[in-house]
């Protein structure tokens, strides 16, 4: 499946560097495309002139910041690209790319840059589409609104995965491997981690890494008396895999849950409202005479 992103653009220096991104001079650039743009060479003016006239240059409530376009990415799949051997030459691409706007914004100014792009880490290549979406509806001359963020990228979704139905693309599966060319690459939070030296302090990382020493840990015991039957299956209520013994029979895996007497302690602790550990000791009060706990309200299961 493609796979397609946005990013607001909400700050005049973030529009000089789109201005610059989508130079099609630049060498990275296959092939471009404008629509409703009549100076391919001024598209950036026309736009700001466009949304000047509109009052789109400014927030549309006090307080808010101003969203001037949309910079959307389309990204196609490594394998299908035909650098790669794959259906989707820069031509088909940019078809794509036509079908897609004439599907959702029909009415608004918009760039297309085709980029042949490559991965820093492996070194594959792939076609990007990139496009500069402005804010004006030109037929009613109010902002582009897709509605809510999540509810708008699930229809950028779906709109995807109709024209990937078109073009017989297939579809992304969750959780596998959906190129054979072009490797996982880590998510921002994880690149985030790498540069300050904590890539091996993430949370699912420390996860692993307790259960792996847990799973050691136990796996050296010889027996495990109070085995529960329910992990016979070498499962734990965690659906974790738990090692096994000799025998074939599972070893729990042990994570720190408090025992059955010590959670009764503390509940009969709590409804006598007296501290655990003050109920079987004395207590001295002024002049260092000792008094009964029990005087200071302890249970009365405590005194028998």
């Amino acid at each position: 499946m493609t796979a397609i992103k946005q990013t607001s653009v909400m700050s005049r220096e973030h529009l000089q560097n789109l201005k610059r991104y989508f130079d099609w001079d630049r060498e990275k650039v296959l092939e471009h495309d404008t629509q409703h743009i009549i100076n391919e060479d001024r598209w950036f003016e026309e736009m700001d002139a466009t949304r000047e006239a509109a009052g789109h240059n400014r927030p549309g409530k006090q307080g808010a910041r101003c969203t001037y376009m949309q910079h959307q990415v389309i990204g196609f799949n490594p394998d299908e690209c035909s650098c790669n051997g794959g259906p989707m030459t820069p031509s088909r691409c940019m078809e794509y790319a036509r079908d897609y706007i004439a599907k959702r914004y029909p009415n608004q100014e918009i760039v297309i840059v085709l980029h042949e792009e490559r991965c820093r880490s492996d070194g594959s290549a792939r076609f990007a589409a990139h496009l500069a979406i402005n804010r004006t509806d030109l037929e009613t001359g109010r902002r582009l609104n897709d509605g809510p963020a999540r509810a708008a990228a699930k229809s950028r979704v779906r709109t995807v995965k109709d024209l990937d139905a078109e073009y017989g693309l297939k579809q992304l599966e969750r959780g596998l491997s959906n190129s054979k060319v072009h490797a996982r690459q880590p998510g921002r939070e994880e690149r985030e981690m790498a540069k300050k030296g904590r890539s091996d302090k993430s949370e699912n990382a420390r996860v692993r890494a307790i259960i792996a020493q847990r799973a050691e840990e136990v796996g050296r015991l010889k027996s495990c008396p109070d085995a529960s039957g329910s992990l016979q299956g070498g499962w734990n209520p965690m659906g974790l895999r738990s090692p096994l013994q000799a025998g074939g029979a599972a070893i729990p895996l042990s994570l720190g849950v408090p025992r059955q007497d010590e959670e009764d302690q503390r509940r009969e602790a709590r409804l006598c409202r007296q501290p655990l550990d003050r109920a079987d000791h004395e207590v001295h009060g002024k002049g260092d005479r000792p008094r009964h706990a029990g005087r200071l309200g302890a249970c009365p299961r405590e005194h028998r």
